[in-house]
């Protein structure tokens, strides 16, 4: 990844500051989209772009939450969530958070069941994901 946080102007009033997020997306331009997105709020990112490269580095670098899109060829982001809620404790109880063009009941509902803890429509805006991650790890914004 060539942006670093640093050359970003971060939201003060967010205190995702030095948290970890792993984004899973196949898709290499939305990823660095996504990236790009969290290193505003100060998150450090680490990016996979396959559900058993997103495990490999769950389990190597344990981030704070988890991003992940839905619909990846092969395996998909529900898959992906049942084999992590599969994970023993903490890894298994990371907060994740559902990324998806789909936005009807039936797709909500399916992230949810597949351990989603929040579900975004794409495409997203920085301050909605930052809002997603700061809910999911229970955080409150100081703005």
């Amino acid at each position: 990844m060539s942006v670093d946080a640093d050359e970003l102007s971060p939201d003060p009033g967010q205190p995702l500051r030095g948290r970890r997020v792993l984004a899973v997306n196949d898709d290499g331009s939305i990823q660095e989209i996504v990236a790009t997105m969290l290193l505003m709020y100060g998150v450090a990112v680490r990016t996979a772009r396959r559900p058993a490269q997103a495990l490999q580095v769950l389990v190597e670098w344990r981030p704070d939450v988890l991003v992940a899109d839905l619909a990846m060829p092969g395996e998909d982001g529900y898959a992906l969530m049942r084999r992590v809620r599969a994970l023993p404790s903490p890894l298994g109880a990371i907060p994740a958070v559902a990324m998806t063009g789909g936005t009807d009941p039936q797709s909500v509902q399916r992230s949810f069941g597949a351990g989603f803890d929040a579900h975004l429509a794409k495409p997203l805006e920085p301050h909605v994901l930052a809002d997603a991650l700061a809910r999911v790890l229970g955080l409150r914004r100081t703005s």
